[in-house]
C-alpha cells in the first residue's frame, strides 16, 4: 500500500508524500509532509498554497500561476509540482487523470490533466502492477446500467479520488446491480455442510479450479476457512463444518489486503425500482472510504448503500449514505471497523452489523427516513456465529456506540434483535447516545452505558435477557427506562466498592457510603465505611452477613446526617418486595417528617411524610426485585426517583429540608446493602 499512498499526493522518489499512512486520520497537509531539500525550497517560495490539492480544491493551477505565486487558491496539481522539479509525470509515479473533457480518451496516457483518461475502468487497468491512485476532475461519470458499473479487481490497489468533497466529481449508476464492486466475490445460497466434515457441496456454485485457496464466509464454518476445488459442485474446506445445515448462504471470494481506498467522490444509485447495492466489498483487509457520498433514488427492498462481507480493519469516514433500505450493512467478521462522522438515512436500518466484533461508531446522525414502520438507527445482531437464540461460536466483544444521534420511526438501537423479532447473543456492547424515541437491547452480556440520553417520552428497554448492565457516570436518563426483570440478571458490584472507597477518602460529590461488611452486630449499624455514625431513628437495627437488617416488625428507621438537604440517597434491597415494604428515605426531620420511596410487588410510590401523615407523591408501575438499586435525588424542589440507573419519575415538592438519609423496613425480614449518598 505504500505506492498508493505516495502517488497520493502525486509525487514519488522523495519529492513529496502527503497521505498519512493512518486511514483514519485525514490527509496530512503539505506542512506535515517530507520534502528533500531541493524540491522543498522551490515549494516554499513558489507554492505558498501546496495544501490546495490535497484539501479538495476545485481549481488546478497552472505551471504559470504557481510560478508567479498566484495559485494560492487553487490546487496544486502533482504533474505540476513535478516540472518546477524538472521533470514529467511518470507512469511509475502511480497516478493517473480521468476528466470529462473532449480531449479525454482511454488512449491518453493519464499523466496530466490535459492528457486524462476518459474512464475510471481505462485508468485503473493502466495502472502499475502495484496499483495507485485514480485522480477524477471535475465532472460526472455514468456506469452505465448493466449488473456491476465499476469492478475493482483483486490485485492492484486502487485509491479512486474526486477533485471536491461535496459530490462534486460523481458516479452515476442505473443499474440493477451493484454500483462499485471491489473483490472478485459471489454468493452461492445452496450451500450444503456437514458437521465435522470438510466437505461442502452447491448445485449452483459452479465451482473451478480458480476457487482454490480463495476463502469462504458462511455460517457454521470458521472465519478464515479456504476451499480446494473438487469438481463443479464440491469444494473440500480447510477447517470442518460446525453443524449440519443446508440452504446456507455462503460468499466466496479472494482475500484482498489494501484493495480499495476511496476519497471526494459521491456514487448516485438512479434506478427507480430495483433494490441495487451503492458499494459492495468482499474479504477487503485494510483501506477507508472518506468524504464520500453514496445516494440511492428510493428506498427498495434489499438495497444497500454500502455493504462490506468479510472486511477487517476498514475505516468509513465522513460519509453520507441516503435512500436505501439499510445504509450500511457490516456482513460477518468485520471486525476492527470504524464508522465515524457519518449522515446515514435508512428505510429500516442505518448501520447493521452482524457476525462482527469490535466495532466502533462514533459520532454522527442515523436516521430512518424512509415510509416504513419499524426503523432501526442502528441494529447488531450476533458478534460471532453460531444458532440463531443460542451461544455464538467465538463471539468476541466490542460493539461501541459513541455520541452517536438517532433519529427513528419505532426503534432505535436494536442490539441482540433482529427486524423479524428474532434475538441473537451480543457481548459487551458499550453505548453513549442521544435517542429521542426508543431502543431495545436484548440478550446483551455485560451492556455498558455511559449518560444515555433520552428525549420526549423516549423508553429504553433493557430486556430480561441482559446479563450484568452496567451504568456508568452520571445517569442522564431524562425520561422513562423501561427494564425487565430476570433471575439470569445480575447487579454488578464494581461500581459499588468505588463508589465507597470514594466517600471514604472523602472525596466530592460522594458524602456517605457503607457496604455493610463489618462484623455482624446487634442494635445497632455503628460506624458508616465512611466515617459517618448512623443513628436509629426509629427501632433498632442489626449488622447480619454483610447487610443492615431491622431488628423489629414495624417501623425501623436507621439514618446518617448528611449535612446537606440536597443529596442523593441510593440502596441496594436484597428481599423481593412481594414479602416485605423497604423504603430508603431522604430529607428526614425526624420519624414523622421525611420523603420516602416505597418499593412493592408491582410499583414504586414517592411518598412525603409531614406530621406524620404520608402524601404519596408519585405512582410508578414497575417490578422491582431483590439486587435491584433504588435511589431518591432531591435538589432544591426536584425530586427525582431512580432505579438500576435509570430515572424513573420526577415530581416537584417542597414540604421538607431535612438533611438526614438512610433507610426504613416494616419487617425483620428486609435486607439494605451498598448504601450511597451523594451531593445534588
Amino acid at each position: 500500500m505504500g505506492s498508493i499512498l505516495e502517488a497520493a499526493a502525486g509525487v514519488t522518489d522523495g519529492l513529496l508524500t502527503a497521505v498519512d499512512a493512518d486511514p483514519e486520520s485525514d490527509f496530512r497537509t503539505q506542512q506535515d509532509a517530507r520534502l528533500n531539500a531541493s524540491t522543498e525550497a522551490i515549494v516554499n517560495e513558489l507554492v505558498p498554497a501546496a495544501t490546495a490539492f490535497v484539501k479538495g480544491k476545485i481549481q488546478i493551477a497552472t505551471l504559470a500561476e504557481v510560478a508567479t505565486g498566484t495559485a494560492a487558491d487553487k490546487a496544486v496539481a502533482p504533474d505540476t509540482l513535478l516540472a518546477i522539479a524538472g521533470r514529467a509525470m511518470q507512469a511509475s509515479d502511480h497516478f493517473l487523470y480521468v476528466s470529462r473533457s473532449s480531449k479525454a480518451s482511454d488512449s491518453n496516457d493519464g499523466l496530466s490533466p490535459g492528457t486524462a483518461k476518459a474512464t475510471t475502468a481505462a485508468a485503473i487497468a493502466a495502472l502499475p502492477s502495484g496499483g495507485g491512485v485514480v485522480f477524477h476532475l471535475y465532472g460526472t461519470w455514468n456506469l452505465g446500467s448493466g449488473s456491476v458499473g465499476l469492478t475493482i479487481a483483486p490485485g492492484k490497489p486502487v485509491m479512486l479520488m474526486g477533485l471536491a468533497q461535496r459530490g462534486f466529481t460523481e458516479f452515476t449508476y442505473s443499474g440493477t446491480g451493484v454500483a462499485v464492486k471491489v473483490g472478485d466475490g459471489r454468493m452461492v445460497t445452496d450451500l450444503v455442510l456437514t458437521n465435522g466434515s470438510t466437505t461442502a457441496t452447491s448445485a449452483t456454485a459452479n465451482f473451478t479450479a480458480a476457487d482454490t485457496g480463495k476463502v469462504m464466509f458462511a455460517q457454521y464454518v470458521n472465519a478464515d476457512v479456504t476451499m480446494t476445488y473438487v469438481d463443479p459442485t464440491t469444494v473440500t474446506l480447510s477447517a470442518p463444518a460446525q453443524a449440519n445445515a443446508t440452504g446456507v448462504t455462503a460468499w466466496i471470494s479472494t482475500r484482498c489486503e489494501g484493495l480499495f481506498w476511496a476519497k471526494y467522490l459521491q456514487i448516485t444509485c438512479t434506478h427507480a425500482t430495483a433494490a441495487t447495492t451503492g458499494i459492495l466489498m468482499t474479504d477487503i483487509h485494510g483501506g477507508f472510504i472518506e468524504d464520500v457520498r453514496v445516494l440511492g433514488s428510493s428506498y427498495n427492498v434489499g438495497s444497500y448503500g454500502i455493504r462490506s462481507v468479510n472486511g477487517y480493519v476498514f475505516y468509513y469516514n465522513r460519509l453520507v449514505v441516503q435512500s436505501f433500505e439499510t445504509g450500511m450493512f457490516l456482513d460477518g467478521f468485520c471486525n476492527e471497523s470504524s464508522i465515524t462522522d457519518t449522515n446515514v438515512g435508512a428505510k429500516v436500518v442505518c448501520v447493521l452489523v452482524k457476525n462482527s466484533t469490535n466495532v466502533r461508531v462514533r459520532g454522527g446522525q442515523l436516521s430512518t427516513t424512509g415510509i416504513g414502520a419499524g426503523g432501526v438507527g442502528f441494529m447488531a445482531i450476533v458478534t460471532g456465529f453460531g444458532n440463531p437464540g443460542g451461544d455464538p461460536v467465538g463471539a468476541g466483544a466490542g460493539l461501541q456506540l459513541d455520541n452517536i444521534h438517532f433519529e427513528g420511526n419505532t426503534v432505535d438501537i436494536a442490539i441482540g434483535r433482529a427486524a423479524d423479532g428474532s434475538t441473537y447473543p451480543v457481548r459487551s456492547p458499550s453505548i453513549r447516545c442521544y435517542l429521542p424515541s426508543g431502543a431495545v437491547i436484548d440478550r446483551a452480556t455485560s451492556p455498558v452505558l455511559h449518560n444515555v440520553t433520552l428525549y420526549g417520552t423516549a423508553v429504553l428497554s433493557l430486556t430480561a435477557n441482559c446479563i450484568d448492565p452496567q451504568f456508568v457516570g452520571e445517569p442522564s436518563l431524562r425520561d422513562t427506562a423501561t427494564i425487565a426483570d430476570s433471575s439470569t440478571r445480575t447487579r454488578p458490584r464494581d461500581r459499588d466498592v468505588l463508589d465507597i472507597l470514594a466517600a471514604r477518602v472523602p472525596l466530592r460529590p460522594w458524602l456517605v457510603g457503607d457496604a455493610f461488611a463489618r462484623a455482624d452486630a446487634a442494635g445497632s449499624l455503628g460506624t458508616s465505611d465512611s466515617g459517618l455514625a448512623w443513628t436509629n431513628t426509629s427501632g433498632t437495627w442489626n449488622l447480619t452477613s454483610r447487610a443492615a437488617v431491622p431488628a423489629g416488625a414495624a417501623n425501623n428507621i436507621a439514618t446518617v446526617d448528611v449535612g446537606t438537604a440536597d443529596h442523593w440517597v441510593t440502596v441496594e434491597i436484597g428481599t423481593s418486595p412481594a414479602t416485605v415494604a423497604q423504603w430508603p428515605i431522604a430529607r428526614l426531620v425526624d420519624a414523622s417528617n421525611m420523603y420516602r420511596i416505597g418499593i412493592f410487588p408491582t410499583s414504586v410510590t414517592l411518598q412525603k411524610v409531614v406530621a406524620g401523615a404520608a402524601t404519596t407523591l408519585l405512582t410508578l408501575t414497575q417490578t422491582p426485585a431483590a439486587g435491584d438499586t433504588l435511589g431518591l435525588r432531591c435538589s432544591g424542589t426536584s425530586l427525582i426517583v431512580y432505579r438500576n440507573g435509570f430515572i424513573i419519575g420526577r415530581a416537584t415538592d417542597s414540604a421538607l429540608s431535612g438533611t438526614r438519609a438512610g433507610i426504613k423496613a416494616d419487617a425483620t425480614t428486609a435486607i439494605f446493602r451498598n448504601f450511597r449518598v451523594k451531593t445534588s
